[in-house]
């Protein structure tokens, strides 16, 4: 897979899931030191699910924090980036998009806005 195709994968999964990358972030997701840009967002996204309070915004400092970690022994991790790709990216066939509109429950949808007129 090309690395372009990568990294937008790694940003619209990010997306997908409910946050956001800061700038930092994101550079740090498109430079060569990064080897495949879906799997480190995969276990950034894993990460999150296991925390009580999670963050809007995914910067530069968490992804390094993943990426350092010891490495969990999981059939994934075995993988090559683009078997990972087809299996987390694809949709069902049969899903609808009406009812993904309806499931989706941003987190900062839970928060009040400041915004005065």
């Amino acid at each position: 897979m090309i690395e372009k195709e990568k990294l937008q994968k790694a940003v619209c999964r990010t997306i997908k899931s409910g946050y956001q990358l800061k700038r930092d972030a994101f550079e740090f997701l498109s430079e060569d030191s990064v080897e495949d840009p879906v799997i480190l967002i995969r276990k950034v996204l894993e990460k999150l699910e296991e925390m009580d309070e999670k963050p809007l915004f995914i910067d530069k400092n968490f992804l390094e924090k993943v990426l350092n970690q010891p490495k969990k022994a999981n059939r994934l991790t075995n993988q090559n980036s683009s078997e990972i790709s087809d299996q987390q990216f694809e949709l069902p066939e049969n899903q609808n998009s009406k009812n993904d509109d309806k499931n989706f429950n941003p987190p900062a949808k839970n928060i009040e806005s400041k915004i005065k007129f």
